[in-house]
């Protein structure tokens, strides 16, 4: 396993904090929360954002009721003005550019905010980059070091 749980989930938690939302989880978005209330890498795990044409490593998924700064609601409230309707930031690199999560609509995905514009290209028409269709893709594309 390339991660550890911060702290074990719970459906009656992850339900109350859909309620919270006002919208649906994807169900394996939804189900991860229920095993892994936030998760830590402890290899070098990266994707790619095709893009960019880079390698970006990941740190963290936030949690629902964990470690206060990876919390999921703190995180999304401080972006709340910047982020779609219906959508979610679960998780960021080490520099903490977050991980967005479209919950519906056409554009629903797994995406990279590049809200702090560190890649060449990102601007405030262009910062926000397609990873995978849904959160069980992007976990899938993840490539870790063994060790």
């Amino acid at each position: 396993m390339n991660f550890e749980s911060i702290k074990s989930g719970d459906e009656a938690t992850v339900q109350e904090f859909e309620k919270q939302l006002g919208f649906d989880l994807p169900k394996d978005y939804k189900n991860f929360l229920i095993q892994n209330d936030g998760v830590k890498f402890v290899n070098y795990c990266h994707f790619y954002v095709n893009d960019l044409k880079q390698k970006v490593l990941i740190d963290v998924l936030y949690g629902v009721t964990g470690e206060k700064k990876y919390s999921i609601a703190r995180k999304n409230n401080i972006f709340k003005d910047e982020i779609p309707k219906n959508s979610l930031l679960i998780g960021e690199d080490p520099g903490g550019t977050p991980i967005l999560l479209i919950c519906e609509g056409k554009n629903s995905g797994v995406y990279f905010f590049d809200n702090n514009y560190f890649f060449e290209g990102s601007s405030d028409e262009q910062n926000t980059y397609w990873l995978a269709d849904t959160f069980t893709e992007f976990m899938n594309s993840l490539i870790c070091d063994k060790e």
